[in-house]
């Protein structure tokens, strides 16, 4: 039997409505209601979601919860 290191901290668990960067609510359409059909804020064509936007997400979150359309709005800005 192997004994758990006391320091080896266990994976947070991830929250699908808050947004990664912030921890605020992201809004998400298609997570909340559960239909992926659903047009969200993130489907608008002026709101991009670049490489540099989403690497600073957490291994545990990405894939898993969505930036919110403030701090997407604020990449955008910053990069511009």
């Amino acid at each position: 039997m192997f004994k758990k290191d006391e320091n080896e901290k266990s994976p947070k668990a991830v929250d699908v409505l808050l947004c990664p960067l912030c921890g605020e609510n992201n809004a998400c359409v298609n997570v909340s209601c559960g239909d992926t059909e659903k047009t969200c804020w993130c489907k608008n064509p002026e709101i991009s979601f670049p490489a540099s936007l989403l690497d600073k997400i957490g291994k545990d979150a990405t894939g898993k919860a969505c930036i919110c359309q403030a701090c997407a709005i604020a990449h955008q800005i910053s990069i511009a």
